[in-house]
């Protein structure tokens, strides 16, 4: 795995056409495995990070740009 691997879900949502919503909610609820997601831990609020193999699992092929 790189870096390019690695995902916010902002960046994730981009890319497979969601609204970030949809792929923090997959998150809080546990649709990714805990080798797919974990929330980031800097601040109150943290960000979830995603990798692109947990992405594809749960929302299909990358799509095209």
């Amino acid at each position: 795995m790189n870096i390019d691997d690695v995902l916010t879900t902002i960046e994730a949502a981009k890319i497979w056409n969601l609204e970030e919503s949809t792929v923090k909610r997959a998150c809080q609820r546990g649709v990714f495995t805990s080798e797919e997601a974990r929330k980031e831990e800097n601040g109150p609020r943290g960000r979830w990070l995603v990798t692109t193999d947990g992405m594809k699992r749960i929302y299909g092929a990358r799509p095209s740009q």
